[in-house]
């Protein structure tokens, strides 16, 4: 489990394993298959956007917006002149729910602007995206399809218990009705916002290491994904995997874009404002309400998030030149370890004591066994697996992604400045408790958002 997305993208967040798999009783679905029928579908070629592409005035069609990741996707495509309206896709019952569903999405995060509803450079449609033509009626649907110049597709139902097939239709049928809308109408550019979880077998370790001795270098962002055919274990990465080798093939007949593929997606580097139901934050936490840390040294590919929505928002108005479907690779630069994130909890005035990972899950097993309150209590089934090896992810070539975001400024990584700020954000809203040696913790600056919040909205 080499990613940060535990809870679901929808409205009850973090779920229990065990009910969630009595849920997701479902015929099974090998995924590799599925990808060959699939193929199927997809047209026998897709048209280029129009050679004024790189200069016109743009229309954004965004999925996923009330979510995380999305409402800072938004604001970053917003606050670029050249972006003169976003149309976001959002599920509620009604226009004006949708709207306020978004408002309260991103005003949670810190990232709202009213004045983009005043202007007009924002409008909400309500769909699904599950749903034929994302719950569009035909008429909206050949609005969107003759106004939009972009697809952004961010939407997902993320969930680490769930199987391929409960999550089939949301991530993989929803994928391939973003491409048809990018090919309706106005010829569009899609861009596709991925995750590593589809790389997330030991074939990507092994060849991460051959490739990349001293740290440098990694999996190639042009990989075929082929060495992820049978071996992913979670049905998430199973559905992402199956989205990205659509859009590769559809990139041969011609659709033009990018999938942008990150890892651990955390909170703000200005703010500190982060989603708290991830695997990251609950390790912390379980941690600290135990005392003590495992000793792993793995890295770990945490970027935070204003971060990668600058990384996708740029891929989606300034790609790279003839890109038809190329992956971009957010990849931490430096990249943290776990053992240089937990071992800041005692920086910051934690009473913590660092042991053997062994001894440390025996001594979690203890205490969740005679407490039964803490954190990693839901996650108990992947922390006493093995986590030194469950933990360990592929290094990643991101030569492309380099290219994009060059002359761009912007925090790549979480040093242990930023990580402290997570830790007072964290603090500030109830979700850690105060360290047991005050006044260590940084004070944030006055406007933070301070309003805990999951990772919520398809």
């Amino acid at each position: 489990m080499r990613n940060g997305d535990l809870g679901e993208r929808g409205e009850t967040g973090m779920v229990n394993a065990d009910a969630s798999r009595k849920k997701a009783a479902a015929p099974v679905v090998e995924y590799g298959q599925d990808y060959e029928r699939l193929l199927q579908r997809l047209r026998s070629s897709y048209p280029a956007p129009s050679a004024d592409f790189a200069t016109r005035p743009l229309t954004v069609f965004l999925t996923g917006a009330t979510g995380f990741l999305g409402a800072f996707v938004l604001r970053d495509l917003l606050v670029r002149k050249r972006v003169q309206k976003v149309i976001c896709l959002v599920r509620a019952a009604t226009p004006e729910k949708a709207l306020e569903r978004l408002r309260e999405g991103a005003s949670d995060r810190g990232v709202w602007d009213e004045s983009w509803v005043q202007t007009g450079r924002l409008e909400v449609v309500r769909g699904d995206l599950d749903q034929e033509l994302f719950g569009l009626d035909q008429t909206a649907w050949d609005r969107v399809a003759a106004e939009a110049d972009i697809v952004l597709h961010n939407g997902a139902l993320v969930h680490w218990v769930y199987p391929y097939e409960k999550l089939r239709s949301v991530n993989v049928i929803g994928t391939l009705t973003a491409i048809d809308l990018a090919s309706t109408g106005r010829a569009k550019s899609l861009v596709f916002v991925s995750s590593t979880s589809a790389i997330d077998t030991e074939h990507y370790v092994r060849l991460s290491d051959s490739l990349s001795p001293g740290g440098e270098g990694g999996v190639p962002e042009s990989d075929d994904l082929e060495g992820a055919r049978h071996a992913l274990a979670t049905g998430y990465g199973q559905s992402k995997w199956v989205s990205e080798k659509l859009l590769f093939e559809a990139g041969r007949r011609g659709l033009h874009g990018h999938i942008v593929r990150p890892g651990y997606v955390v909170g703000d580097s200005q703010s500190a404002v982060t989603n708290t139901d991830d695997f990251i934050w609950r390790l912390v936490k379980g941690c600290i309400q135990l005392g003590l840390i495992p000793d792993m040294n793995n890295t770990v590919n945490m970027v935070p998030v204003d971060h990668v929505a600058r990384c996708t928002a740029l891929a989606a108005v300034a790609p790279l030149p003839n890109a038809k479907q190329s992956v971009l690779h957010v990849q931490a630069r430096p990249l943290p370890t776990y053992n240089g994130i937990l071992t800041s909890l005692g920086r910051y005035g934690y009473k913590i004591a660092q042991c053997e990972y062994l001894v440390w899950r025996r001594k979690l097993e203890q205490h969740v066994m005679e407490v039964g309150d803490n954190a990693l209590f839901p996650l108990l089934h992947f922390v006493l697996d093995d986590l030194p090896t469950s933990t360990k992810s592929p290094s990643l070539d991101d030569t492309n992604m380099r290219a994009l975001t060059r002359g761009e400024s912007m925090e790549m990584t979480v040093t242990d400045a930023l990580m402290g700020n997570y830790l007072a954000w964290l603090v500030q809203v109830g979700f850690l408790p105060s360290p047991a040696t005050p006044g260590r913790l940084p004070q944030l600056a006055n406007g933070s958002a301070t309003k805990a919040v999951g990772r919520r909205g398809a």
